[in-house]
């Protein structure tokens, strides 16, 4: 992959991937926020045989140098930012391929640009709002981990002791989990945290270091509060929802069936035994 870096609109340093042809058809990966593109590995090695990969980190990653304010990790200048590399890259239409709570950025580029996205397909996918009365067990602890950081009871030195215990941290190189060797101690740790309280899946997330934390809980308040229910109700482009049998940190209750059905460019699909980081 050749990394690109590039100025947002109001002044960002803003860097991202780009594999394969300029001239072959486009996919654009809308990744979870704070979560490293070199988990996509070995998704983007297969599709750029066929299409043009373009993948962004979002602002403050992946450096972590800089502390960025809520207002400069709006959700709206986040979805700026996707908009400006794709006009960058004159991508004229793609497929967007998201996991996570990237599918809310690119429902609401969707809304925003309805005529540049030809499909979706969205793994384990996050889309409404998480921060009102009935929100989840996720949400409530990244609220109460922010709120410890801003007043000092940081818990960083617990979510790096649990790291530490299983033998890696974060800024592991994702290469070696690609042949899912069994003793691998990289997937043995997404395997732990997977089965661990949701305080230790977010270290998953996370470059260890309180920076880094505290830009990735800031993009976190943004996306929790964005809600695109409306936009999957109405929306008229095909999209393919992968849902992990075994997902715990993002579940779909009967009202959410009854969304992907009242539509029928959706189109969920079960994988079975998978979890939310089914990708490795």
């Amino acid at each position: 992959m050749e990394v690109r870096n590039i100025q947002s609109p109001d002044n960002f340093k803003l860097t991202y991937y780009v594999s394969g042809e300029a001239n072959e058809e486009a996919v654009v990966i809308f990744n979870a926020p704070g979560m490293s593109v070199k988990f996509w590995i070995p998704i983007i090695s297969e599709l750029s045989k066929k299409y043009k990969i373009l993948c962004m980190e979002y602002r403050g990653f992946p450096d972590g140098t800089e502390q960025l304010t809520l207002e400069d990790l709006s959700f709206d200048k986040i979805v700026n930012d996707f908009h400006h590399i794709i006009e960058h890259e004159n991508v004229s239409s793609f497929h967007a391929l998201s996991w996570c709570l990237g599918a809310k950025v690119k429902l609401s580029l969707y809304q925003k640009h309805p005529e540049k996205i030809i499909s979706m397909h969205s793994l384990n996918m996050a889309f409404k709002r998480s921060d009102g009365i009935e929100k989840g067990p996720f949400s409530r602890m990244v609220q109460q981990l922010k709120k410890k950081l801003e007043t000092g009871e940081s818990s960083i030195s617990r979510i790096i002791k649990i790291m530490s215990s299983i033998g890696t941290i974060p800024n592991t190189d994702f290469l070696s989990i690609i042949d899912m060797e069994e003793d691998n101690t990289t997937l043995n740790l997404y395997e732990f945290l997977e089965n661990e309280s949701s305080m230790s899946s977010l270290a998953f997330y996370l470059i260890d270091n309180k920076i880094g934390l505290m830009n990735y809980l800031n993009i976190y308040s943004g996306f929790s509060a964005n809600d695109q229910v409306e936009t999957l109700r109405n929306i008229k482009i095909p999209v393919y929802v992968y849902i992990g049998e075994k997902d715990k940190m993002v579940t779909f209750k009967p009202e959410d069936t009854a969304l992907f059905e009242s539509n029928d460019m959706i189109h969920p699909i079960v994988i079975e035994e998978g979890s939310h980081f089914m990708l490795i």
